[in-house]
């Protein structure tokens, strides 16, 4: 056992490093614990006129897994350098299905798998689809982020427009007050310097 995690709603997580590849004959137990008879199931060895097949679909692995990265680049500096460091087909296989492979059925699909031509075509499969889906997820991410930032960009400049619109009802009515106060003050027929004191106030509106 190597790691033992606790999730939410009582879910325990267990990861687990094997001795060797086994199939299940049977499995018995109770309410505390399950008892599995096993037999060893390696799988199957390369015939020696696949292993440049072999050789072609590691290679194409990588290749699509450096295209998978343009797009998903949330996966570990680890777990890509380890990625390319390996060149065995079966090693490859597996680690990528237990580190990038998400969804248990997919794992499943390649750890049941004793041919390695068929395993490698399995994960050569996978990556394509997955970048595919990836690139596709992004694009409409990144649409709906466009239309967010045109929502604000609109809101804002319709704020800017209100707040411009209240300034200038703001101004013409002061200078409509401003007009009538110098109309009453001329009408006061008030000694001149008087009056040009307070149009000088007046004008400082």
């Amino acid at each position: 056992i190597r790691q033992i995690l606790k999730l939410q709603d009582n879910v325990i997580k267990v990861l687990v490093e094997t001795k060797y590849r086994a199939k299940t004959v049977e499995i018995s137990g109770d309410d505390e614990f399950l008892h599995a008879t096993i037999k060893p199931y390696p799988t199957r060895k390369v015939r020696a006129q696949n292993f440049e097949k072999v050789e072609a679909f590691v290679r194409a692995i990588k290749d699509s897994f450096d295209k998978f990265l343009s797009v998903s680049p949330k996966i570990s500096k680890e777990v890509i350098s380890t990625v390319f460091l390996i060149d065995d087909g079966n090693e490859l296989a597996e680690y990528i299905a237990s580190n990038i492979i998400f969804k248990v059925e997919d794992k499943y699909s390649v750890l049941q798998e004793s041919s390695i031509e068929k395993r490698l075509s399995f994960i050569l499969d996978y990556l394509n689809s997955e970048y595919k889906i990836q690139k596709i997820e992004n694009e409409i991410k990144q649409k709906v982020q466009i239309d967010i930032d045109k929502n604000q960009k609109e809101y804002y400049l319709r704020q800017q427009m209100k707040t411009i619109s209240e300034e200038l009802d703001d101004s013409e009515n002061l200078q409509k007050e401003s007009e009538e106060y110098r109309e009453r003050t001329l009408a006061l027929h008030l000694p001149k310097d008087k009056e040009e004191k307070l149009l000088k106030e007046i004008n400082r509106l």
